[in-house]
Parts: C-alpha cells; sequence; structure tokens
C-alpha cells in the first residue's frame, strides 16, 4: 500500500506544479484586486472621531500632573 501513496504525491506534486504555472498570469491581477479591496478596508475605518477624543480626555484627567507637564515642555517646541 505504501508504493499506491507514493505514486499518489508524485501525481499530486505535477499536478500542483502544473496547477502554479498556469496559474500563475491571472494570480497577479487577482491578488491585486483582492489588495485594493482588503486596503480600502483599512485605510477607511469607521471609528468616531468623539470615541477617540473620550479616551484622550480621560487620559488626561487620570494624568494631569503628565499631561500639564508634557504641554508646557512641547508648547514651545510646536509653536
Amino acid at each position: 500500500g505504501h508504493g499506491g501513496s507514493k505514486d499518489v504525491r508524485q501525481s499530486l506534486r505535477d499536478i500542483q506544479r502544473q496547477n502554479q504555472l498556469r496559474s500563475e498570469p491571472p494570480l497577479p491581477r487577482r491578488h491585486k484586486r483582492r489588495w485594493s479591496q482588503i486596503r480600502s478596508e483599512g485605510v477607511l475605518p469607521k471609528p468616531a472621531p468623539q470615541e477617540e477624543e473620550e479616551p484622550f480626555i480621560l487620559d488626561l484627567k487620570n494624568f494631569p500632573d503628565l499631561a500639564n507637564a508634557d504641554l508646557g515642555s512641547q508648547n514651545p517646541n510646536i509653536q
């Protein structure tokens, strides 16, 4: 039975090689389209701006000393 399994594996490898050679030209086109869809979803997330501001304000309230120190040291650099 082992001999048969080896033959099957060899035939599968040959089929895979042929499929790869045949499918190489159209693959990049499909991949580009899929990447464009994935990029559009990743580049255009839908987080509400208020949700982003809330944790920021909470952080400033939780660490007023750190926030004041950072603002005081960064203000001259930013301006």
